[in-house]
């Protein structure tokens, strides 16, 4: 057997399977230019309220991901317990990381309330969940922005408060993000990862 192929015996019979053999060194990785793929893999047109809505989506995106990595930040120093300060810091950024992300969910609530489908079946049960999630996470991230603010004033900290603000948070944003989802494959609207807003 050489080194361009591969066989492996399954069950009773024999498969063979080929791969050209190349030298070290010359492999070339080729590219293809942004102008030739969008002509062979086109991107899907969207009416412009599909557009606004991938553009809220993405924005949204972006701000809960930051507090996402708040919370990490504060989940981290907590559980290293090394100084009550950087606790404090952190949970200072929490707090106002949520109210960020409040802020933006009510502006999104508002818009969201016009926002219909002409998909009976499918499409306006999760313009609901849609909306719903956005009034769980407005109203979830006052709460922690409020339940945070009180935490702070007090001479010290409690870890174990906090960690309950956290997991309020992470819920209430797994929700949110499950409805945004749930309605974007639903619409049809294709929103990759790296795009931005």
């Amino acid at each position: 057997m050489t080194n361009s192929s591969r066989a492996w015996a399954l069950g009773t019979g024999l498969v063979l399977l080929a791969a050209p053999a190349m030298a070290q060194g010359n492999a070339k990785v080729r590219t293809i230019d942004p102008l030739t793929q969008s002509h062979l893999w086109p991107e899907k047109e969207l009416s412009p309220a599909q557009q606004e809505y991938k553009d809220r989506v993405i924005a949204m995106r972006d701000t809960v991901t930051r507090l996402k990595a708040s919370v990490e930040q504060v989940e981290r120093a907590r559980r290293s317990r090394t100084s009550p300060a950087v606790l404090t810091s952190s949970t200072r950024v929490l707090g106002r990381d949520c109210a960020m992300v409040r802020r933006n969910a009510e502006v999104m609530s508002t818009w969201a309330a016009g926002l219909t489908t002409d998909d009976q079946r499918f499409g306006e049960p999760a313009v609901r969940a849609f909306r719903g999630a956005l009034e769980r996470l407005d109203t979830g991230m006052g709460r922690c922005a409020s339940r945070l603010t009180d935490l702070l004033a007090r001479e010290t900290l409690d870890p174990d408060q906090v960690l309950r603000v956290m997991d309020d948070v992470r819920g209430v944003v797994a929700d949110y993000e499950r409805a945004a989802k749930d309605l974007t494959r639903t619409l049809d609207i294709p929103i990759e990862a790296t795009d931005k807003s």
